[in-house]
């Protein structure tokens, strides 16, 4: 948090971001848009799961890593999806006694 903070400070200080970083922020976006779909497609065309694909460009032990992860993102997203399912699901039961 306290990252967080002391990078907004800057870039209140600085007001705007320099052209230069502006332009990196957008190079690393594009570059990750595009290699999304060829990262799914290993997947989709060969049918490999996700660790198997892990284990070919890290190896064994440093696929841990994102194996962990992928699997610690898949609760936390599970956790909110039932979160929100439960929301909607009280907001149209309304028990009125």
């Amino acid at each position: 948090m306290a990252i967080l903070d002391l990078c907004l400070a800057r870039l209140r200080h600085r007001c705007l971001l320099r052209l230069h970083d502006r332009y990196v922020i957008i190079s690393l976006s594009m570059s990750k848009l595009s290699a999304e779909p060829l990262i799914g497609r290993i997947g989709a065309t060969y049918h490999i799961g996700f660790p198997v694909v892990t284990r070919a460009s890290f190896g064994t032990w440093g696929s841990l890593w994102p194996v962990f992860n992928r699997s610690a993102m898949a609760c936390v997203w599970y956790g909110v999806q039932v979160s929100a399912s439960q929301m909607k699901q009280s907001s149209f039961h309304h028990d009125s006694k």
